[in-house]
């Protein structure tokens, strides 16, 4: 079993006023999933990794920056397929109506991030492996871009046993929803056709 989940230190440091900086628009996560399934179906193609789709039914378009949503799952997904051997990626996407807030988990069954290593891993150019690809710049990226729409990431990891990314995306704050074009819903606005009671 994983440890509790650790946030990453000042996830939530960008000012809302930021936020409107952001092109703001409505993406379906049955878009996101489908825009990133074959990309990583491809990568695992002829690894015996298994990646692991998962949509909670009624979850709602998010009303975001419909590229950096997908930039922070596609980095989070690659960093999973780089250091998984042989196992499972599983990506989970929910939503939960109190807070109005999107839920997206990468979780991976690799080999875990040593504890004195995880405090480093949102620094830019860190790499946690000085063998292979990459640039240090994955992690960096995905943690500027979660502050930048308001939410949160946090990260557990167990050596041997895997480690999970959990990024969390609010409801934008009222000035970037005022850049929003005619006709948009906000994101904690649900049709009452979409909501199964």
């Amino acid at each position: 079993m994983l440890p509790e989940l650790r946030p990453a230190s000042a996830c939530r440091c960008a000012p809302r006023h930021e936020q409107s900086r952001a092109q703001a628009s409505r993406l379906a996560p049955e878009t996101l999933i489908a825009e990133l399934q074959l990309e990583l179906d491809q990568a695992v193609l002829h690894r015996p990794i298994v990646p692991d789709w998962e949509l909670d039914a009624h979850t709602p378009p998010l009303l975001t920056d419909s590229a950096k949503v997908p930039s922070i799952v596609r980095n989070l997904v690659r960093n999973a397929v780089k250091f998984t051997a042989r196992g499972n990626v599983r990506i989970h996407v929910s939503y939960d109506h109190a807070s109005a807030t999107h839920r997206i988990e990468v979780a991976d069954t690799g080999p875990g991030i040593p504890p004195d290593v995880l405090p480093y891993i949102f620094q830019r150019f860190y790499r946690g492996s000085q063998s292979g690809a990459g640039s240090g710049f994955g992690l960096f990226i995905v943690k500027r871009f979660t502050e930048l729409l308001g939410g949160t990431i946090g990260v557990e990891s167990e050596l041997g046993h895997g480690t999970r990314f959990v990024v969390t995306v609010p409801p934008l704050s009222a000035e970037a929803q005022q850049v929003l074009p005619p006709g948009a819903v906000p994101l904690g606005a649900v049709p009452q056709a979409e909501v199964d009671v």
